[in-house]
């Protein structure tokens, strides 16, 4: 299949300071494959293909495409070779329109070119025909911040296959996608594959690797375990060459009858209008204490919104009404929520939840000063914090173990693993857990599961919101399914199937 060896390394190393990120990494990939890298959250995944993409300089070994010897000092190297890279987090700015990205990819031969008026209707047609052969459809003249997560998606990898790219890598490109927009992405995988495209493609679902990849390397610690193809492997065996052993199976909760329990959360009617359009329209539901509650639908549906009425609502329109255990907390403001015990997991923990130029010590301080039992007298107790951190640290497994260290430096996963400690030590009454395991690997989206199902035996309430359906079915007792800002239905989980639920999702009974 293809060439032997199209991209190699051979015992590449780096390090960030005191941090080993890659160690004796040693893999190859075939040309015109879909090659899965999995592994912890910290395993020198990204860091590997940010090498090779010419965003660090490596500190030892070899890189090879086609044999020959590639030294890339940055990614404008690495792209007149034909690579090109889909971050996690899109690199797209929201107030211009998908077409304008398309002219920051241009490299003006000369600064008098810069003075000439841009070619937009040359450069429509010409996308339009990539878009149309790639079997990607844009709005082109649509600005980047009214397209859904999938359309972004499609432009970020236009912008690649626009500067004819024959190595694609993608580092966790289904993270906030749907299931249904996950099944049009790898049929457009699969669609580059045919075309002769390479793909490197980092993820965390082992479901996903077993669909769609020709081959997995998989890495733990900084160092390559492992490459195989995927056909001569099960996703359990998957999974415990990940992490070193076996997983353990979790007990599902699935539905219970918790009416008899008190009603830490109920929403009344709630309505959102914006610009004359409903958002939320008329919204009920309860959550008892001890109950998960899952929420699921397709994304842009309401959710979001539903997150900002119950935790910090902007000055908008909304009607009904929000209790906390009787109490009215619609419009109340962040911290007056924290002081009664109700927090968060937010969906963008980078933009909502982070501060990463700050050391992991400050950023688990975050929302404390606000808990009568972490202070006095609005003066912090740091040594309770300070042990509440090692907890933390060692009961989510958080690497590296440095809480001075800015938190830039740590892994994406390692960073949701610090937000889902610092809400959970927080011991709250009522939990917002939006997208938990988003970007975690599997042995850290077990111990997540297992945080909130301790929180729930504890008498917690959950509102878990999740776009992984196979999630909301593990965790929740009941499910309410949301479509064009409107509950559907508030289904018992009871031999709940993903397709079912998939139904409801689309607005179909």
């Amino acid at each position: 299949m293809g060439l032997k060896n199209y991209i190699q390394f051979l015992d590449v190393e780096k390090r960030f300071g005191p941090i080993v990120a890659n160690h004796h990494v040693n893999f190859s990939v075939q040309q015109g494959t879909i090659h899965a890298i999995v592994g912890e959250n910290g395993a020198g995944k990204s860091t590997i293909v940010k090498i090779l993409f010419g965003l660090y300089p490596k500190d030892s070994g070899q890189i090879f495409i086609q044999d020959q010897e590639v030294h890339f000092t940055s990614p404008i190297e690495a792209k007149s070779h034909g690579i090109g890279m889909v971050h996690q987090h899109f690199m797209l700015s929201e107030p211009m329109t998908a077409l304008d990205h398309f002219f920051l990819e241009e490299n003006p031969t000369s600064l008098l070119k810069n003075f000439f008026p841009l070619k937009r209707k040359e450069l429509l047609e010409e996308l339009k025909q990539l878009s149309q052969k790639f079997n990607m459809p844009v709005p082109w003249m649509e600005l980047v911040k009214n397209l859904p997560v999938g359309v972004q998606q499609r432009i970020e990898v236009l912008k690649i296959l626009y500067k004819n790219a024959n190595i694609l890598i993608l580092d966790e490109p289904t993270a906030a996608l749907t299931p249904q927009e996950v099944k049009t992405f790898f049929e457009q995988l699969r669609f580059l594959k045919e075309k002769g495209k390479t793909i490197l493609l980092i993820t965390h679902k082992l479901n996903e690797v077993m669909s769609i990849a020709d081959f997995v390397t998989v890495m733990r610690k900084g160092t390559t375990v492992s490459t195989k193809k995927v056909s001569e492997l099960s996703e359990s065996t998957l999974a415990s060459l990940i992490v070193g052993t076996e997983l353990k199976t979790i007990e599902k909760p699935g539905y219970q009858d918790l009416s008899h329990q008190k009603i830490t959360l109920s929403v009344n009617n709630l309505s959102l209008t914006q610009k004359n359009k409903k958002i939320l329209n008329n919204i009920s539901f309860e959550i008892h204490a001890g109950e998960i509650l899952g929420l699921c639908g397709v994304s842009g549906n309401g959710q979001s919104e539903l997150i900002q009425a119950l935790l910090c609502p902007q000055d908008q329109d909304y009607g009904g009404e929000i209790l906390f255990l009787g109490e009215k907390t619609l419009l109340k403001k962040t911290k007056d929520l924290r002081k009664i015990q109700v927090t968060c997991l937010p969906e963008n923990r980078l933009k909502q939840a982070l501060l990463l130029d700050q050391n992991a010590l400050q950023n688990f301080l975050m929302g404390f000063q606000y808990q009568n039992n972490f202070q006095k007298n609005g003066i912090l107790n740091k040594e309770k914090i300070l042990e509440k951190t090692k907890n933390a640290f060692q009961a989510l497994d958080i690497h590296p173990k440095n809480f001075d260290l800015e938190l830039k430096y740590f892994s994406g996963g390692n960073q949701q693993k610090l937000v889902v400690a610092r809400e959970i030590q927080s011991q709250p009454k009522l939990l917002i857990a939006a997208q938990p395991t988003r970007g975690v690997d599997i042995g850290a989206i077990q111990t997540i599961h297992q945080e909130l199902l301790k929180l729930k035996n504890q008498g917690t309430a959950i509102l878990l919101i999740s776009t992984e359906l196979s999630e909301i079915l593990s965790l929740s007792n009941r499910i309410m399914v949301i479509f064009d800002g409107q509950i559907k239905a508030v289904l018992k989980n009871q031999n709940l199937s993903e397709e079912e639920l998939g139904r409801h999702m689309g607005g179909l009974s």
